[in-house]
């Protein structure tokens, strides 16, 4: 098990990766990175502590930012949270 498995597993797709990957937050620190990184090619959504349901003010803007991706045919990839979060907005 990793200490910290959301930022360990970033860590390791990054290392594997030739694409350029950004990391964001927004739980912890707001939205506006997100809103300020350019479009994205893909998208991977990690776990969280939050549930789905719990509609926090950063899980409504990400909802309202990823959902014109997901119907633009942006590759997503949910894992935990992300994929339960995908599932809601559908």
């Amino acid at each position: 098990a990793a200490h910290t498995p959301e930022l360990e597993c970033f860590n390791r797709m990054a290392l594997k990766s030739a694409a350029r990957l950004t990391y964001h937050l927004p739980q912890l620190f707001g939205f506006s990175s997100i809103e300020s990184a350019p479009a994205p090619d893909a998208i991977v959504i990690l776990g969280s502590a939050s549930s789905v349901y719990d509609a926090g003010e950063w899980q409504e803007k990400l909802k309202a930012w990823l959902k014109p991706r997901l119907d633009s045919g942006t590759p997503t990839l949910g894992i935990c949270y992300g994929h339960q979060l995908i599932a809601h907005l559908y």
